[in-house]
């Protein structure tokens, strides 16, 4: 009677780690999913809030008046993991390799550009039409 008694306990010991490294897993998977999907036709400015090339680019945009001429987000990928998340998300739709992609890096309707001079050029086109 003991014997049965003490392997029913070691089978539903095994059950239940079992249940909790299913339970556990499932939840750590579903964590890395992003929390917002990026739109195909989204217009997207990424930046660091330490980026001197960054840094220069929204001085150019102040300076400007971008942001009165041209509809655009701006998103800090820095300090924010949705924000990073959404920039690998961007880089992936254009095709570029993730592991290396910087800012700043602006994200237009299915087109990605990288460095500051790409994406002055794209923001004097964008203010001017």
């Amino acid at each position: 009677m003991k014997q049965q008694l003490f392997a029913l306990i070691i089978i539903l010991v095994a059950l239940f780690g079992t249940l909790f490294l299913v339970y556990t897993a499932t939840q750590n998977s579903s964590s890395v999913t992003p929390l917002t999907t990026l739109k195909k036709d989204a217009f997207i400015y990424f930046y660091g809030n330490t980026c001197p090339h960054c840094k220069e680019l929204n001085i150019w945009l102040e300076e400007n008046q971008i942001a009165k001429k041209v509809k655009f987000d701006k998103k800090e990928v820095y300090q924010n993991k949705a924000n990073a998340d959404q920039l690998q998300q961007a880089a992936k739709i254009c095709g570029l390799d993730t592991s290396s992609i910087g800012v700043p890096f602006v994200y237009d309707n299915g087109k990605c550009y990288v460095g500051s001079d790409e994406a002055k050029d794209l923001f004097k086109k964008k203010s001017k039409s």
